[in-house]
């Protein structure tokens, strides 16, 4: 990636520099570095999706469910899954016990549409906040405090949860953790040089 090159290698050491040029192998600072940079670019694409209209959702989708359990109120009596294509299709993410009453989001590339147990459709295809509304029972949405028609407040419920701790964002989308005690380099300020603190 272009953008990771001319971002990374001004801030290698130069003797990595060098032993990149001499062979095809990366040395370990800069591909560390390269792995943190693509790590942190992923989660903060995860989070944009939030408040964008278009564009993958996976990553998303998988924060979404891990957050929808941490809001205020949730009473773990209903199971929430998410499907591909249609009700009884590849289960993509899911949240509340499995003994529960199920409710299901199929996704589709038109959006996402709630259907209840008896696989009966809720109502057409919509946004994924206005589909867990439409989803959840009442006494589910009084217990939270939400309304069936307040989906951007669900949204940014649901993306302060995400948000607020980076490492557990990371966890949820399988990323591998970073090294221990492993910092990216800085521009230090007082000659603006890249390198590290002491």
């Amino acid at each position: 990636r272009p953008w990771l090159r001319a971002d990374i290698l001004p801030k290698a050491h130069a003797k990595d520099a060098r032993r990149m040029q001499q062979n095809t192998r990366l040395p370990l600072p800069i591909a560390e570095t390269a792995r943190v940079y693509l790590r942190e670019a992923r989660i903060d694409r995860a989070l944009q999706r939030f408040y964008q209209e278009s564009g993958p959702a996976q990553d998303r989708d998988a924060l979404i469910f891990s957050a929808f359990e941490q809001l205020p109120g949730w009473t773990n009596e209903v199971r929430l899954e998410l499907r591909q294509g249609s009700p009884h299709g590849s289960l993509l993410q899911a949240c509340g016990a499995q003994d529960r009453p199920v409710k299901t989001l199929v996704r589709s590339a038109q959006g996402y549409q709630p259907f209840d147990e008896r696989s009966q459709a809720l109502a057409s295809k919509m946004t994924i906040y206005q589909a867990i509304l439409n989803a959840l029972p009442d006494t589910e949405r009084v217990a939270m405090k939400l309304e069936i028609h307040q989906p951007l407040r669900l949204r940014d419920a649901l993306f302060e949860k995400a948000s607020i701790d980076r490492q557990r964002t990371a966890n949820q989308l399988g990323l591998v953790p970073i090294r221990p005690l492993y910092r990216l380099p800085t521009r230090l300020p007082q000659d603006r040089r890249i390198g590290y603190a002491l």
